[in-house]
């Protein structure tokens, strides 16, 4: 396992990937000195750069910094799977002459003599981990988070609470890779597991299979806490204490309503009412009820009825980014068709009387072609439909793939992102939702400019 208390110094290659970005912020707080590589600059990169990194965008050796020299007990070099072969600077640092792991492997050596509460599952598992890290913080629990997403209360994915001392660690469990493999958690959760990366497993058969070797990873005694759909599906280890959620779990949620725009339930194993979620839909109040049962494992509760209330959820997690009387912008990371659902879900139960448009950016070939039928059905449940082009990401195309497989038969049609421009300032939608985890960030901007510009116009 990797001694930390030697290295001081420490190059990320792929920074800017969310969990990569995490835990750069994390060694450099801690005084390490951090530099990296990545493909592009983004708001993420900037940020880091910002907070003292330095970053290149070039995949040129002559780049990297003087301190990273071959054979040094110092330095360390950490990537992600999501680098190709091909990269230059890997190969170049891959070579054997330099102490390099996978993203994996540093996250596991960090979280070996801690106390870890580890949360995987197909979707919901970056919303549960920031969840926790926001109850923890309130509680004034002693930790450090390592989120998927950049928390709006905290302005990154990176979440800490005294940071020389953290006794506990909070980390978003992730399956791409079998990366949850490494860890050996304390308390795990699984929101959910179905079938995706399938680029990877092949079949849902070998991401369960995956999954039920995570939920074995628990250290002895530990505290496995499942959805209620997972009854049945995993094998364990008979040390292991089980605990289910959901409607009809051990752990229930009761009384979910809309009161005022807010989703509002109570949690009677907690004794705790009328909750105020600040985050819409059921399968937050899911994701909610997920945290709360960690977290009453590790503190006594007596701020997180307020916490709750009070969280204002991830950047690209059904975040509002317009809203006024006429018109209603959300933003939202949805690339699955479960996902897509629920997003759709909460639109329709928060503003029932609304016009609901729906733009969306399939995000991979493959996933676009393993789950064609899925994405159309639950395409079709808005009043209007525009697709992207498919965002490839880390693949090539698959002839015969496009954005067409998965285009309702009606109010549904391709477009580019200029057509959705001209659409908003032509006849700006009721209820907008951008959907979709590739670029489809690019067009948040300038929408919520065509919208401000509109409101201007208007009240003139």
């Amino acid at each position: 396992m990797i001694d930390f208390k030697h290295i001081s110094h420490i190059y990320f290659l792929g920074i800017g990937g969310i969990g990569m970005s995490a835990l750069a912020r994390y060694f450099n707080s801690i005084g390490k000195v951090v530099a990296g590589y990545d493909k592009t600059p983004t708001e993420l990169t900037r940020n880091l750069q910002n907070e003292g990194i330095n970053i290149i965008f070039e995949d040129n050796e002559h780049l990297l910094p003087e301190w990273l020299q071959p054979h040094s007990e110092q330095v360390l070099v950490i990537y992600t799977p999501a680098v190709p072969g091909s990269l230059g600077l890997f190969n170049k640092l891959n070579n054997g002459s330099f102490h390099i792991v996978k993203r994996a492997m540093a996250l596991a050596a960090i979280t070996q003599n801690h106390f870890t509460i580890a949360v995987a599952g197909t979707h919901g598992k970056t919303t549960t981990s920031t969840y926790l890290a926001h109850l923890l913080m309130a509680e004034n629990v002693s930790f450090a988070a390592f989120l998927g997403g950049i928390s709006v209360n905290y302005n990154s994915n990176y979440v800490c609470n005294n940071t020389s001392n953290s006794q506990t660690i909070v980390v978003e469990a992730d399956e791409f890779d079998r990366s949850f493999l490494h860890l050996k958690p304390n308390i795990s959760i699984i929101t959910s597991c179905e079938a995706d990366h399938l680029d990877i497993y092949g079949s849902y058969e070998e991401v369960r299979k995956a999954y039920n070797e995570f939920a074995n990873c628990l250290s002895s005694g530990g505290l496995l806490i499942l959805h209620e759909s997972l009854r049945h599906v995993f094998h364990l280890r008979s040390d292991i204490e089980v605990v289910y959620y959901g409607k009809n779990g051990d752990i229930t949620y009761e009384n979910e309503q809309v009161k005022e725009g807010r989703f509002v339930f109570d949690l009677p194993a907690f004794n705790m009412q009328q909750l105020q979620n600040g985050l819409p839909g059921v399968h937050n109040i899911l994701n909610a009820t997920a945290a709360v049962a960690a977290v009453q494992r590790v503190v006594a509760m007596q701020h997180t009825a307020e916490a709750i209330r009070s969280f204002s959820g991830i950047k690209r997690r059904f975040e509002t980014i317009y809203k006024s009387d006429e018109n209603i912008y959300i933003d939202d990371y949805a690339h699955h068709p479960s996902e897509i659902k629920a997003a759709l879900q909460a639109a329709r139960q928060l503003f029932p009387n609304l016009q609901l448009t729906v733009v969306f950016q399939p995000h991979l070939y493959s996933r676009t072609r393993d789950f064609a039928e899925d994405f159309k059905k639950e395409l079709a449940n808005c009043d209007q439909l525009y697709v992207l082009p498919i965002y490839p990401a880390r693949e090539l195309p698959i002839e015969g793939v496009t954005s067409a497989l998965i285009l309702p038969e009606k109010n549904a049609q391709l477009v580019g992102f200029d057509d959705i421009l001209d659409l908003a300032k032509n006849n700006a939608p009721q209820l907008l939702l951008t959907l979709g985890a590739g670029n489809i960030d690019l067009l948040v901007a300038p929408l919520r400019t065509i919208f401000q510009t509109k409101k201007i116009a208007d009240e003139k």
